[in-house]
């Protein structure tokens, strides 16, 4: 085996990124694709992918276990003529994880407990 091999290049190359999980946590991969402005296909598993993607507004979500609907979706970001639009949703969405931005959340709850929102 080669050892460490830097992913980004060859992600910076690809037209999307699909993911196949049946179980999402937080999955870093998606939030690297977004950055590097790769649209994303996902299936939607618990726990992940719908969090990050926000339902399908800043990428594309199958049922889990449907390969046909995850190939359509990976084929219709491909050929898509607003790929762009993806492109730019995806930008847009990692400042929402930025360190500023949990900075910022943090500061808010801390500061002032009593107006943060609590789930």
């Amino acid at each position: 085996m080669p050892g460490f091999i830097n992913p980004y290049p060859a992600m910076r190359q690809a037209a999307v990124l699909g993911v196949s999980s049946v179980f999402g946590g937080f999955p870093t991969v998606i939030m690297e694709a977004l950055s590097l402005g790769l649209p994303v296909v996902s299936t939607d598993c618990p726990h992940g992918p719908a969090e990050i993607l926000a339902d399908g507004r800043y990428g594309k979500l199958v049922p889990m276990n449907d390969p046909e609907a995850l190939a359509q979706a990976l084929t219709a970001v491909m050929s898509d003529n607003n790929r762009s639009a993806y492109i730019q949703a995806g930008l847009t969405r990692v400042q929402d994880f930025s360190m500023e931005s949990a900075v910022a959340a943090w500061e808010g709850f801390l500061l002032h407990p009593e107006s943060s929102e609590r789930n």
